[in-house]
């Protein structure tokens, strides 16, 4: 019951925003969240390291993979997201609009009294995106 009141304030709160927020997340509420957000991806169970506990989504055109990766107890302690260039204004865009420029390719933004990091690593053939709880 208290996970579906988390889930059903968190999906209040963030009414509007294009991007979610995850992490705190039990990995059940990442997987249901997922599919009602972002039903362009799937749940991607075709490689498995068995060193990490994580749960990987790619989209059906293999241009964007999203890893979440969790805690011993299922909890989302950070994402990381890796992006074809084709997405690299969009992207961009969306955490302009969502947080406060802090750097080079850095965001910070609050969410429910936290903050957060986001960072953006270009790379040869991709970019990757990784927020995780501001130290």
């Amino acid at each position: 019951m208290r996970r579906f009141l988390v889930i059903c304030t968190f999906i209040f709160l963030s009414a509007g925003m294009q991007a979610q927020h995850f992490i705190g997340l039990h990995k059940d509420d990442v997987i249901k969240l997922m599919r009602e957000t972002y039903r362009e991806f799937y749940n991607d169970n075709s490689f498995t390291n068995k060193q990490f506990n994580y749960l990987k989504f790619s989209d059906n055109t293999g241009s964007q993979t999203w890893l979440f990766f969790l805690s011993e107890d299922d909890i989302c302690k950070y994402h990381k997201r890796m992006v074809d260039y084709a997405y690299m204004n969009e992207v961009v865009a969306e955490l302009n609009s969502r947080g406060m420029k802090t750097g080079t390719d850095e965001w910070e933004y609050m969410n429910m009294g936290k903050s957060y990091t986001v960072s953006l690593t270009r790379d040869k053939w991709f970019f990757t995106v990784v927020t995780r709880v501001k130290e």
